[in-house]
């Protein structure tokens, strides 16, 4: 887990590079158009509550790129219910991926 200080000290210098302490996974990840995703998000009452550019792997013909993209990311909450759903856009591709999804979100204090 990365603490706030390492993530601040990473942040100010324009970035960290990436640790190769374990192996590139993948898992399923659902993705669809504008549509599709935000009426899916309006179901569950979710609004959003951050966003970010985000670092991100992609894959390539050959295997994973040695050079990250940047994407855009939000993370959005129904905060009486606890839902949330983290979202990223690709925009070459038009596509909106749900990155992850549950319940008994919270905020927590540092």
């Amino acid at each position: 887990m990365i603490t706030r200080s390492v993530l601040i000290a990473c942040l100010s210098i324009g970035g960290c590079a990436p640790a190769h302490a374990g192996d590139m996974q993948t898992k399923p990840v659902m993705c669809g158009s504008e549509d599709e995703t935000f009426s899916t998000l309006r179901t569950f009452k979710q609004q959003k509550i951050y966003q970010a550019t985000q670092l991100t792997t992609v894959k390539e013909p050959d295997g994973f790129s040695d050079t990250p993209v940047l994407l855009p990311m939000a993370i959005y909450m129904n905060l009486d219910e606890g839902t949330y759903t983290v979202v990223e856009y690709h925009p070459s591709y038009g596509a909106y991926c749900l990155i992850s999804f549950g319940r008994e979100g919270k905020f927590v204090n540092d």
